[in-house]
């Protein structure tokens, strides 16, 4: 499957499992237990492979134990903004501040070029997500639902870019995203640990389905999304992953989220900076 059309297949699953998330009652408990999950899947299916868990002769294991570090603060903010905002909101802000940030350091390492569409796209995004940052509610609240996603834009960017690098030191997709999973556990399991074993029970009771579906797509998405960064400059690969914007648009409607005309926009305003810097990456 070429390139693009790993990333935008990688970018339809994150934005699904993201929308099944947001229905959930507990999000922490749901995430902590889509995330021991996925832990589960993947190390099952590097077992079932029989070369074992490979990070090449460089330093990619470290880079693994750190991007899992990164991946914990994510899972933490997207719990929190999906309880404090919709679903369209807080993707566009996590996922289109995270592109920025990306783009700049890859640029200023000199891992890509700058294009007028890349300059373009950056602006457009930013622009997007102004506009979804704009609210009636009371400014406290607004911080919130600003905070919480802006916070999550960095971890994805940090993530995103030592997955890059892990890639580059030889270590195999499978590998990089097991461990760091695995790394990432304990930060949900601190937020998430006050009655833990019934959430648990309740979550599994309640929300079965909803917890498989999230574990399978969860898993996907990012073993997918690595495969199409290790052919790809990690700019131009956020920029396709970043279609999911535009998904996130479809299932918070879909669901039947609170999301407003505004924060439609916004999105939709935020996907297309990201198609832009995902040609300017292209030329």
């Amino acid at each position: 499957m070429a390139v693009p059309a790993l990333l935008i297949l990688s970018a339809l699953l994150h934005a699904a499992w993201n929308a099944v998330t947001k229905l959930s009652r507990d999000k922490d408990n749901f995430i902590f237990l889509s995330i021991i999950g996925a832990c589960l899947l993947v190390f099952s299916a590097v077992a079932l492979n029989g070369q074992g868990l490979n990070f090449g002769p460089g330093p990619g294991l470290r880079i693994a134990l750190i991007s899992g570090l990164f991946e914990g603060g994510y899972f933490i903010a997207l719990s929190r903004s999906l309880a404090k905002t919709s679903l369209a909101k807080a993707y566009a802000i996590m996922r289109g501040g995270a592109m920025v940030a990306v783009w700049g350091v890859s640029i200023g390492l000199g891992l890509e070029s700058i294009h007028g569409l890349t300059i373009l796209g950056s602006v457009i995004i930013l622009g997007g997500i102004a506009i979804t940052g704009l609210s009636r509610s009371h400014s406290a609240r607004r911080t919130q639902e600003l905070l919480w996603p802006l916070v999550g834009a960095i971890f994805i960017a940090g993530y995103h870019l030592l997955y890059g690098e892990g890639l580059k030191a030889g270590a195999e997709p499978e590998s990089l995203f097991a461990l760091s999973m695995a790394v990432s556990v304990p930060f949900i399991f601190w937020v998430s640990k006050k009655s833990l074993l019934s959430r648990s029970r309740s979550t599994w009771a309640e929300e079965k389905l909803k917890l498989g579906f999230s574990v399978v797509a969860a898993t996907l998405g990012f073993v997918i999304f690595l495969y199409g960064l290790k052919s790809s400059g990690p700019g131009y690969a956020i920029s396709l992953r970043n279609t999911s914007i535009f998904f996130s648009v479809g299932f918070s409607i879909l669901i039947r989220d609170q999301v407003t005309r505004l924060q439609i926009v916004g999105a939709l305003v935020v996907g297309l900076g990201a198609a832009l810097l995902g040609l300017g990456g292209s030329l």
